[in-house]
């Protein structure tokens, strides 16, 4: 009997849109998140429910509630994801997005 091999699934990068105009890739700890399609599904849900995704305003920290980096750091100014869109993880990096 012949396994049917399953097709890995496809992975993409997240560019957040800022309030600031700025766009930035998610990444954790410097280094760029790789996301499924389920993941993209679950972040698109997640940022039309709460729409409180923020970074600090020099993009140190990402909080999914901007209450939770105005409480964590109370003099750093904080700006909101107002959105995102995904690109392919084998395109190449955009130059005009912060990593």
């Amino acid at each position: 009997m012949v396994e049917k091999s399953e097709k890995p699934p496809k992975e993409y990068r997240v560019i957040f849109r800022l309030a600031n105009g700025k766009k930035k890739y998610a990444t954790h700890q410097g280094q760029i998140l790789l996301w499924d399609e389920d993941d993209i599904r679950a972040l698109k849900l997640n940022l039309i429910r709460y729409e409180k995704f923020a970074y600090t305003e020099d993009l140190e920290h990402f909080a999914f509630f901007a209450e939770d980096l105005a409480v964590r750091y109370p003099r750093t100014p904080i700006v909101r994801v107002t959105g995102f869109r995904k690109e392919e993880a084998t395109d190449p990096l955009d130059p005009n997005v912060i990593v």
